[in-house]
């Protein structure tokens, strides 16, 4: 399999004349200053490559058993104020992901070489290295999708199960009209209101808005605050941190995993790590709801808040 980076290096402009004279008299990137600032970046040698050169395009592969980046083909387009450079590696997929990695590594440090004229180059500090293509990202937003997946579904269930508990068989209108109804149909309002008020109404919300529904809209608790319904139900009995920077965070992992954004080895991990806080708690919450009593304190919870609402309403008219 073969894995890819592309990369456009932007001449930085300086603003100033004096930095702009500095910069003009320093830096005019030649394909062999390229080369060997990429090399030097890798510190590879000459004995360690295949490089062919047509001038304003050049490759290196790299055929070293013995180094790191063995195997990797770098291709070069060069043009006077951008270079646009293009890395392949072939092999397992895992593997290829960490070569990857690593050369990204490489090519951000500061390394400075002198050239012919006695000229000092940096990449870092005279181009803008933008990351154009990226399979690293997709690599990590592939793996982490089975996760997302469990996280959704197990979400939906519980969602299911406690509104059945809470509002009875037409839990679908009775949701919409006493809990979460006029915020959730204004961002439906695409939806067939039908949908909304059927059986498969959690299917009609997206996934950021089922996490509204359980963890960021609150209404009237039985003791006069104002709670969400992870609160109402399951916070005295599942022990879970504060979830609002949680579901904000899960929010922004996931629209750059649906948006094809960059998404590193740490974004993964740390997606993982709070995915599994949450289907652990989501399992606990789903196996309450088949509890008995569980089932009664759900109903008797709804019938506080509701007159709690009541009661508020009567203050309000007078």
């Amino acid at each position: 399999m073969t894995s890819k980076l592309s990369y456009i290096f932007k001449y930085k402009e300086q603003k100033t004349k004096k930095a702009k004279e500095k910069q003009t008299e320093n830096i005019v990137l030649t394909t062999w200053t390229f080369k060997q600032t990429l090399m030097h970046h890798l510190n590879l040698s000459k004995e360690q490559c295949t490089i062919e050169d047509v001038g304003v395009i050049f490759t290196i592969s790299i055929n070293d058993v013995q180094s790191c980046w063995n195997g990797v083909k770098i291709t070069v387009h060069q043009s006077p104020r951008v270079m646009f450079l293009d890395v392949f590696v072939d092999g397992v997929q895992a593997n290829n992901i960490g070569v990857l990695e690593s050369f990204d590594s490489a090519l951000v440090k500061p390394r400075v070489i002198t050239t012919y004229s006695g000229y000092k180059v940096c990449i870092v500090q005279d181009y803008d290295i933008i990351k154009t293509y990226d399979d690293v990202s997709s690599y990590y937003c592939n793996m982490l999708y089975p996760k997302l997946d469990e996280f959704d579904r197990k979400m939906r269930l519980l969602l299911y199960n406690t509104y059945y508990l809470v509002y009875g068989s037409d839990y679908p209108y009775r949701f919409n009209y006493y809990s979460h109804g006029e915020k959730l149909k204004k961002r439906g309002k695409n939806t067939d209101i039908n949908v909304l008020c059927s059986d498969n109404i959690f299917y009609a919300y997206d996934y950021s808005q089922l996490i509204d529904i359980l963890f960021v809209h609150k209404r009237p608790a039985p003791d006069g605050t104002e709670k969400t319904d992870w609160e109402l139900y399951f916070a005295d009995k599942i022990q879970f941190s504060e979830p609002k920077e949680d579901v904000e965070e899960i929010k922004d992992f996931r629209n750059k995993i649906a948006h094809c954004k960059l998404f590193s080895k740490n974004d993964y991990e740390k997606m993982v790590a709070l995915l599994d806080k949450y289907c652990t708690a989501f399992d606990k919450a789903i196996q309450l709801t088949y509890s008995k009593d569980f089932s009664n304190e759900f109903f008797n919870t709804l019938k506080e808040s509701l007159e709690v609402l009541a009661d508020r309403i009567k203050t309000i008219l007078g």
